[in-house]
């Protein structure tokens, strides 16, 4: 190589195609994940959306065997923050010198 020269890095024709992969799906999951969060905001608008926002406040409405009928109970607002905790985890994976192992021993499933 000369003086004043730059080297260029060659890419070998299956890492591009990996590349463009993982760049393909990123996309496709970035714009699965904002109609999810359209179709959230829909139904916690809704006419009736209101019933689901919350969880139910067994204590309020007396219902002593609610968790015996309701193994895992879910409300539309818990899918919410969940929603908004995955979302900062994908966008922090995103970038180099990421902190995202705060997040990967975080449990998503509480």
């Amino acid at each position: 190589m000369q003086q004043g020269q730059k080297r260029v890095m060659q890419i070998s024709p299956e890492r591009e195609t990996k590349r463009k992969k993982t760049m393909e799906t990123r996309k496709a999951e970035e714009a699965m994940m904002r109609k999810c969060g359209e179709i959230l905001e829909k139904l916690m608008n809704s006419k009736h959306g209101w019933v689901f926002n919350e969880p139910v406040d067994v204590v309020a409405f007396g219902l002593k065997d609610y968790y015996e009928v309701v193994k895992h109970p879910m409300d539309l607002g818990t899918v919410k923050s969940k929603l908004e905790i995955l979302n900062v985890h994908r966008s922090m994976n995103n970038y180099p010198g990421r902190s995202s192992e705060l997040f990967m021993q975080q449990d998503l499933s509480e």
